[in-house]
């Protein structure tokens, strides 16, 4: 091809290639446009340090809630815990099976003692013995009733003078139901005091139903409960003669015994389900920031309460941004473009 031919199918490629020359160049400067925009920096709590002196103002963008501390809602959650009372139950079916047992013991000895009406001589001392013998296990293996051997002789001559439930100085059914209902009406802890779990030595108990606060000093425990029953009996008997008094202070007390049990329960799981909702409603932030107030003055010293609420700015910065639709994402973008 000649050297004319040659420039002019140069010239022909450069006017079919120069429309694109424009667009290309648009594109190329809308580019370098977008990117050499100024673009906001990401603010930064960790850049502030207590102590550290603030350079610039800092205003809030936004309204936010200044959010407490991890070490700080740790603590007030602890002590939010804390402070909700042990719950203890009251299981009224304790009291009233136990006074069942116990008035089917004393059937049991009073139906003994009808067997040897006073000056019958029915029975050889042989018969005699074996029938006491079998009702001192039969109480022992049905009810749990075991008797000293002091006391069971002494409850064998009330029982062979046919004084059983008459003579004064045998514990009446009557005065040993009445020592077992006023020990459950107060309540009888599972466990020593010193072991109950309890907030300043108060608890909440559930009473068929209604609740209320009671000190710990106002419900027995085990050892309380004997010593209170021991305590009684002895102010029943009192009037008799030592020896007689000490006789049936004993038996009565061993009849007692076996049916002094625990009446008041540790709920363990209600007490940590209202522990746990008191932790749930534990708030965790202690204040709000207003959009446009001021959080730190340029020149200003930056104090522990600054950096709370930077941290608690950058936070709800996040928050935002994720909740920000994709097309919100792309606006900033959009806006430089133009």
């Amino acid at each position: 091809m000649s050297e004319s031919g040659e420039k002019k199918a140069g010239k022909r490629l450069f006017f079919i290639g120069y429309p694109a020359l424009p667009l290309l160049l648009l594109a190329a400067l809308t580019a370098g446009a977008v990117f050499l925009f100024p673009h906001q920096s990401a603010f930064r709590y960790s850049e502030y340090n207590v102590g550290s002196i603030s350079r610039e103002e800092i205003i809030a963008p936004f309204t936010f809630e200044i959010l407490k501390s991890d070490a700080e809602l740790a603590a007030e959650r602890e002590n939010a815990r804390e402070n909700v009372l042990p719950v203890y139950m009251h299981v009224d079916t304790v009291r009233s099976r136990n006074i069942e047992q116990l008035t089917a013991v004393m059937n049991a000895l009073r139906e003994l003692g009808e067997q040897f009406p006073a000056g019958d001589d029915a029975y050889l001392p042989g018969q005699r013995d074996s029938l006491f013998k079998a009702a001192r296990t039969n109480l022992r293996l049905e009810h749990g009733v075991e008797f000293s051997p002091d006391s069971w002789q002494y409850i064998k001559r009330h029982l062979e003078a046919g004084a059983m439930m008459v003579d004064e100085g045998y514990p009446a059914q009557s005065s040993l139901q009445m020592i077992l209902q006023e020990l459950y009406s107060r309540g009888i802890l599972n466990k020593p005091k010193e072991k109950v779990e309890s907030r300043n030595g108060r608890i909440r108990l559930i009473v068929e139903g209604e609740e209320r606060t009671v000190d710990l000093a106002d419900l027995f425990d085990p050892s309380d409960a004997r010593n209170e029953a021991l305590g009684w009996l002895q102010t029943t008997f009192r009037d008799l003669g030592s020896a007689e008094a000490d006789s049936a202070i004993k038996a009565g007390f061993e009849l007692l015994v076996p049916f002094i049990t625990p009446n008041v329960m540790y709920a363990e799981s209600e007490t940590q389900a209202r522990r746990r909702e008191a932790e749930a409603k534990t708030p965790v932030v202690k204040g709000i920031v207003l959009k446009d107030e001021r959080i730190i003055d340029s020149n200003e010293k930056i104090t522990e309460k600054h950096i709370e609420i930077l941290r608690s700015m950058e936070v709800k910065r996040m928050e935002l941004a994720a909740e920000a639709s994709g097309f919100l994402r792309l606006l900033p973008w959009f806006g430089r473009v133009l």
